[in-house]
């Protein structure tokens, strides 16, 4: 617990930091044009979200702080669907941008205990927006492709169970930044 004995905690802030993952997944491309391809790609990422908490700590001392960190991780069964917007091909190399959003459902958040006021607990379900862009290089019998992209979630995603961990939390949003390398046969 956050509690520390026998003085008043007041709360500074509360910050989180970006904390890697894993995502595995295939791609299912469906060519509309030339250009333009409507592209879905189920996946399940691994990931966690970190919240800092900074309190001071007010007694007949001098005021000093310290900060509590809770941790929630997750594994999420993703389901983005996103137009791909590429250039025309010059020799073995390519550029595309793309757009659209993805559904993820949560696995982990309903399996959390219940009665644990340490943890944040989250909403099972979250929307993204989703933009980035890559480049494609192509190679006799496969093509590798490096992309950038960002997911911006678009719920509030945080429960609101009235404890000590959530009560200062207005609302929590994914914010989602994305290295990814395709191999398409």
């Amino acid at each position: 617990s956050i509690r520390y004995p026998q003085e008043t905690l007041k709360l500074k802030s509360i910050t989180s930091k970006a904390d890697p993952g894993f995502n595995l997944g295939i791609i299912v491309d469906f060519k509309i044009h030339n250009y333009v391809r409507l592209r879905f790609l189920p996946g399940v990422s691994f990931a966690s979200r970190t919240l800092f908490y900074t309190f001071d700590v007010v007694s007949n001392n001098p005021i000093t702080s310290f900060t509590a960190t809770r941790k929630t991780e997750s594994a999420f069964i993703l389901l983005p669907l996103n137009v791909k917007l590429q250039s025309k091909r010059i020799r073995n190399f390519g550029v595309y941008v793309i757009s659209g959003g993805t559904y993820s459902i949560d696995l982990a958040s309903g399996k959390k205990d219940q009665a644990n006021a340490d943890v944040v607990r989250l909403k099972q379900s979250d929307y993204y927006f989703d933009a980035g862009g890559g480049v494609d290089f192509y190679f006799p019998y496969f093509k590798f492709a490096i992309e950038l992209y960002m997911s911006t979630g678009l719920k509030n995603i945080l429960i609101k169970d009235n404890t000590e961990v959530t009560t200062p939390i207005n609302k929590l949003n994914s914010h989602v930044f994305l290295v990814s390398i395709t191999f398409e046969g």
